[in-house]
């Protein structure tokens, strides 16, 4: 496990050409780069992005739910690994505890070293595209929560609960298929493949859990001591169908969930190319 101090291996962040509109809508109106990480959750001195691949309105609806998560679920743990952000991090936290014999609760600021280092995210079931069910709106699986041994208990007294952040799993589902999205585009170009997600990400399909679930392909999850976020691509065939997927492990160091996205239907005659990539 890892604390503040933790020296993570550097990814290649690949440069790439200018989309030259937006990935999610088609526009050509008032473009900005579009970052395939988030950057509030890239470390400082590094950078990813796709250049001029987003419109001014589609970054509005990204920035909303990629907001949600990065302040309200994971906005201690980037400010105790001071990742990016566009406004100062901060250096104390609500620290909010709930006495559960008498009902009480306390909220109390706190310097943030005294906060305990926690990641919160979801242990989902896989998309329902890859269980071949039909589409449909709610998640299945459960919280996770990871953290250093100690860290947690000495912040805690029996029968005292403490609230570590708020976690919603369509929001974070919309993250993981942006990320998911933008990447496959960057890497293999929006020829490739049919997209599934872009109604997902701008909200105007409830359907998430169909394309972004968890990974339980049977393939063991390895200890990354040193890797902050692992995002990669893969060619999959279901029922003679080709499909591309992109794994995103966010937080690998932390031990943190591995994700498959569905992210489309792979183009006639670009299956055989993409499996000579080194996804």
């Amino acid at each position: 496990m890892a604390n503040n101090s933790t020296r993570f291996v550097r990814w290649s962040a690949e440069k790439y050409n200018a989309v030259g509109h937006c990935i999610y809508c088609g526009s050509t109106e008032n473009l900005s780069d579009e970052h395939i990480v988030p950057l509030g959750l890239q470390p400082k001195g590094g950078d990813w992005f796709l250049p001029q691949a987003s419109c001014g309105e589609c970054a509005d609806v990204t920035k909303r739910f990629e907001g949600l998560c990065l302040q309200g679920t994971l906005g201690p743990l980037r400010a105790k690994l001071n990742l990016r952000s566009r406004r100062k991090l901060k250096t104390t936290v609500e620290l909010t505890t709930n006495h559960r014999d008498d009902g009480c609760v306390e909220t109390r600021v706190v310097p943030l070293d005294e906060f305990p280092m926690v990641c919160l995210g979801f242990d989902l079931e896989p998309a329902g595209l890859l269980r071949h069910i039909q589409p449909a709106k709610e998640f299945v699986g459960r919280n996770v929560v990871r953290y250093q041994k100690g860290e947690l208990e000495k912040h805690l007294q029996e029968g005292v609960a403490l609230k570590l952040g708020r976690v919603g799993p369509l929001d974070y589902a919309r993250m993981l298929a942006k990320i998911a999205h933008s990447y496959a585009i960057a890497r293999f170009g929006e020829a490739s493949f049919v997209p599934f997600l872009p109604e997902i990400i701008l909200g105007k399909s409830d359907y998430a859990p169909h394309f972004v679930g968890g990974d339980r392909s049977g393939v063991p999850l390895i200890d990354e001591p040193n890797v902050l976020h692992r995002v990669y691509g893969q060619a999959c065939d279901l029922n003679g169908q080709p499909y591309l997927l992109v794994a995103v492990r966010l937080f690998a160091f932390m031990g943190m969930p591995r994700y498959l996205v569905v992210v489309g239907k792979i183009a006639d005659g670009s299956l055989e190319r993409l499996r000579r990539i080194p996804l």
